[in-house]
């Protein structure tokens, strides 16, 4: 769904572009989306439902999340640069909004998705690492999220984008940090031998946990 979405919004605004709103990009704003890109492209908590789907083909464990990456980091840079480059700076926080109401429904389709896929994982890390009941696990993940989207919208201090971006530093960058140091560690000490290795090196981590640290600081005072 989400890319027959894609495609069928890519016809409707390629017709209308215009090279040069997409060609007035501004550096001292790279940072500026950090968060929400960093929420669109999360994918941590997709990798221990994968290891059970691919148990017993675990030869091809790499080559499934590298390609589940990439597909959405292309398909998501296409569809901005149409977006921007049909709309400009009329580009809605919610891009959907300004095309036709089908690509809206497609858009809350897409989101919903995501959200299921994130609920099964909360749901087992609830039962399985935190042995919370079944009442305090539907609690925790179906009414937590609705309570605090509700509270926020009454308050109406957060924007859709700021909501999205603050989710996406603090859950992905502070996330991503924290992995970045397990797996150090774990090349270190740990005693198994894994479905395939990356490349670690200190220095390397060093960067991207500066560069994490770096947007999150910007999020948060932007």
């Amino acid at each position: 769904m989400p890319i027959v979405g894609f495609n069928f919004s890519k016809v409707m605004v390629e017709k209308n572009q215009k090279p040069e709103l997409v060609k007035n990009i501004q550096v001292k704003n790279f940072f500026l989306p950090f968060g929400i890109v960093l929420f669109a492209l999360l994918g941590f908590n997709a990798i221990p439902e994968l290891e059970m789907i691919m148990k017993g083909n675990e030869k091809k464990f790499k080559r499934a999340i590298i390609i589940g990456v990439l597909i959405p980091i292309v398909l998501y840079a296409i569809f901005s640069f149409s977006i921007v480059g049909a709309l400009g700076k009329n580009s809605q926080q919610i891009a959907s909004i300004g095309l036709a109401k089908i690509i809206t429904i497609l858009g809350i389709f897409t989101m919903a998705t995501a959200y299921f896929v994130s609920s099964f994982c909360l749901k087992d890390l609830y039962r399985l690492d935190y042995k919370c009941s079944k009442r305090k696990t539907i609690a925790l993940v179906v009414f937590l999220p609705i309570v605090l989207y509700m509270i926020l919208s009454l308050i109406q201090k957060f924007s859709f984008t700021q909501v999205l971006g603050i989710g996406g530093v603090i859950s992905g960058g502070i996330t991503a940090i924290i992995i970045l140091i397990m797996h150090a560690n774990a090349k270190k000490y740990g005693n198994r031998k894994p479905e395939y290795e990356v490349l670690s090196h200190p220095i390397i981590i060093l960067l991207l946990s500066i560069i994490f640290i770096a947007g999150i600081i910007v999020q948060l005072l932007w």
